[in-house]
């Protein structure tokens, strides 16, 4: 099995940086029709905007609104607001509006050009002191020929453009690579908005269904698609720009075709370069990365191939980008076809080259598919959760589960696969990653179809060349097909890199990836350490793997297996005692009997993947999650008590087959109509509320839930809370004037 074969050729990470600053140092935009000045004897920093006003010089009152927001852009000066109502806006190609284009053959439906400008959508039209976007659904909408929105500045050093933007949904975009000329000219960047030399804040902006197309070249590649729903280019230093609670739905970033390979694709839902962006309650779903085709060798003269990079987003060169609350759910990345060596697809949520900074917290990343291209030679499936090449990354309090990295298919060789779940590489610099208080399970890879037998592994993560530190993180029935051999949780590498991969693990739980490989003696490994690698255990579980690690010197492992430190501080149990692993619910919460509470001894990490407090008691939990009894909710009523563990439902899905509630009452009382007092009564499983009545008034009674298996036994356990009924209640006064 010639493992190396195929994955040194995926990537000449010099190479590809080298091409893509060429494209995206140099973005332009260029300017036809006649630009309205702006009027400053309108005497207000206010132009509203609704679908039934009129573009007449006057217009942008309250009475008289404009009809376009384009119309409304020219009457404005920088540091003005535009209000816009209820309706759908599209592209206007003739009167007073500016087109601009911004590297791209198809202008926008909004330009916004050196200035800083507010933009608030979801008004009525007619009540213009209250918004609603959810009511008044207000809408962008490029109709699959014009971008939604350009913002454009022209100081590089010293912001003058910016856009705030609020309310508004963005739909249909459509930004096309012309057919010939520079990089930045066939490349199409931000179907639904592009943004170069701005910074911006959005909130609750939808980006759906908007397209970033690279142009179809007779040149050696074709056009590159970058930023599907929203592509952010080189903010000035010391800007930072700002998303929250935007949506990315069914965005696509297409590379064009090509005479030798096909053009890259990067950022289905969005792509950040050299900037600074925070964002928080992101949503990315049924986004597609894909690279584009051609009949010839694939590889064009830098060695590069059509890679498909980062179906969710995108974050490269020098970007420092925070993504918190964020869920990411069938997102794909796909390599582009070629006659000779295909594509690679890489990251099928989140994708980072380059990059100085990506923080990824709070995330759930779940059913993502990175998939390589077809050709005589496949190309390499990728990381489906999160992919990050030469990047430093911490990813906290995130669930990476049942993503799909599949090679593509091949003629003469089968395309490999690696890191269902995580691929980190690094080929250049000193850069380091963090994975804590995490979850990576059910994830899985496969080969493509075809002859050959190019290899792969990780079904967990492909860890290459990097410094990583894994802390309180659980991996779990992480899967590779049956023909593969390395490391179903994990493998460690260092092909092509100048540097080892060193992995420091403290505190986690590897656990039940079982063997499937039945073409060969040998036994697939939970963790494989490729020779000249190291590993460090540091006080973790192991628990109902075929085999922990390939420590016993396998033979197809050139240089036997590399240094695995710490065996002797790993624990051995035959169940970690799960809530509801796998499929459906993927709960890999421990149970209150679990092996791995207070194990931790020396742990001096302080929140769980819930964010709730570590160690609840005097030691840590080892893996993702501390044991806690779940949260339970009283509120007192006259001769009533009203009782809710919703909370406590969410934790626990999939492993509940009823709920106790137990009630101690002080002495004296009347015991509750529903159930006697120190005497446990089984609710249900499907119940997160209970009333109990018939109460004492200002009597102390003691209340707390258990939650059951089928077996009977508890998994869980509540609070113990203490409440008195009473009949007293404060109301605030009526005012009368």
């Amino acid at each position: 099995m010639n493992i190396n074969r195929q994955w040194n050729l995926q990537y000449r990470v010099g190479s590809r940086l080298v091409m893509l600053l060429t494209l995206l140092v140099s973005p332009i935009f260029f300017l036809e029709g006649n630009v309205v000045p702006a009027l400053s004897s309108l005497g207000t920093n206010i132009i509203r905007v609704a679908a039934t006003g009129l573009d007449i010089p006057a217009c942008g009152s309250a009475e008289t609104p404009c009809k376009t927001i384009q119309y409304a852009e020219t009457l404005v000066s920088s540091g003005d607001t535009i209000l816009v109502g209820k309706g759908t806006y599209t592209y206007a190609p003739s009167g007073l509006w500016s087109t601009c284009y911004g590297a791209s053959t198809t202008p926008p439906v909004v330009c916004i050009i050196d200035k800083n400008l507010t933009l608030l959508g979801g008004y009525d039209g007619q009540n213009w002191s209250f918004a609603d976007p959810v009511a008044n659904p207000t809408i962008i909408d490029g109709q699959n020929q014009y971008r939604g929105i350009g913002l454009f500045g022209s100081n590089t050093i010293t912001p003058n453009a910016s856009l705030y933007m609020e309310g508004f949904t963005i739909i249909n975009g459509l930004a096309l690579g012309a057919t010939q000329g520079a990089d930045y000219e066939i490349a199409g960047y931000g179907g639904g908005m592009f943004a170069t030399n701005a910074p911006i804040t959005l909130r609750r902006v939808v980006f759906a269904g908007n397209h970033a197309i690279g142009g179809n070249t007779n040149s050696s590649y074709g056009g590159a698609g970058v930023g599907g729903g929203l592509a952010i280019s080189a903010t000035p230093p010391g800007t930072i720009s700002t998303l929250e609670n935007v949506t990315f739905d069914s965005n696509e970033a297409l590379g064009g075709s090509g005479v030798d390979r096909g053009g890259s694709s990067l950022g289905g839902g969005f792509y950040i370069y050299s900037a600074k962006v925070n964002a928080s309650n992101i949503t990315l779903q049924n986004n597609v990365a894909q690279a584009g085709t051609s009949s010839g060798s694939g590889v064009d003269a830098n060695q590069l191939t059509a890679d498909g990079l980062g179906g969710g987003g995108t974050a490269h060169g020098n970007s420092d980008v925070t993504l918190q609350y964020v869920t990411a759910t069938g997102n794909r990345t796909i390599g582009g076809n070629a006659g000779g060596q295909a594509g690679h697809g890489h990251g099928g949520a989140l994708f980072a080259e380059s990059a100085s900074m990506m923080r990824v917290y709070d995330a759930n990343i779940q059913d993502n598919v990175s998939l390589g291209g077809n050709g005589q030679y496949a190309g390499i499936g990728g990381g489906a959760g999160i992919m990050a090449a030469n990047s430093n990354i911490v990813i906290e309090r995130t669930k990476i589960i049942a993503n799909t990295a599949t090679g593509g298919t091949g003629t003469v060789l089968r395309g490999s696969a690696g890191g269902g779940g995580i691929y980190l590489t690094r080929f250049v610099g000193d850069t380091t990653a963090v994975i804590a208080n995490s979850v990576i399970a059910d994830n899985y890879i496969a080969m493509g179809s075809g002859p050959g037998n190019p290899g792969g592994g990780g079904g967990g993560l492909w860890l290459q060349g990097v410094q990583i530190d894994i802390v309180h993180t659980t991996i779990a029935h992480n899967r590779m097909q049956s023909s593969l051999v390395y490391g179903i949780a994990a493998i460690f590498v260092n092909f092509s890199t100048p540097t080892p991969t060193v992995a420091n693990i403290s505190y986690s739980a590897i656990t039940d990836h079982i063997n499937t490989n039945t073409t060969r003696a040998l036994v697939q490994a939970a963790l494989h350490v490729w020779g000249g690698n190291t590993i460090n255990l540091n006080t973790g579980v192991f628990s109902n793997n075929s085999n922990d690690t390939n420590d016993n010197n396998d033979p197809v492992t050139p240089g036997g297996p590399g240094a695995i430190n710490g065996l002797g501080t790993m624990y051995q149990t035959g169940s970690m005692d799960y809530v509801s692993p796998g499929s459906p619910f993927y709960n890999y919460h421990i149970a209150a009997y679990s092996f791995a509470k207070d194990k931790a001894s020396e742990s001096t990490t302080r929140l769980d993947i819930d964010q709730q407090s570590r160690p609840y008691g005097n030691l840590a939990d080892i893996g993702a999650d501390e044991y806690l009894p779940f949260p339970l909710a009283v509120s007192p009523g006259n001769h009533r008590l009203s009782l809710n563990w919703n909370k406590g439902a969410q934790l626990l899905a999939g492993g509940v087959n009823k709920y106790s509630i137990l009630v101690s009452c002080e002495s004296g009382t009347n015991p509750p109509n529903e159930v006697g007092c120190d005497q446990p009564a089984d609710v249900g499983s499907d119940i997160t509320n209970y009333l109990l009545t018939g109460l004492s008034n200002f009597k102390r009674y003691t209340l707390s839930v258990s939650a059951k298996t089928s077996q009977g036994v508890v998994i869980g356990t509540s609070e113990s809370i203490i409440a008195i009924p009473t009949d007293i209640f404060i109301y605030l006064p009526l005012m009368l004037k």
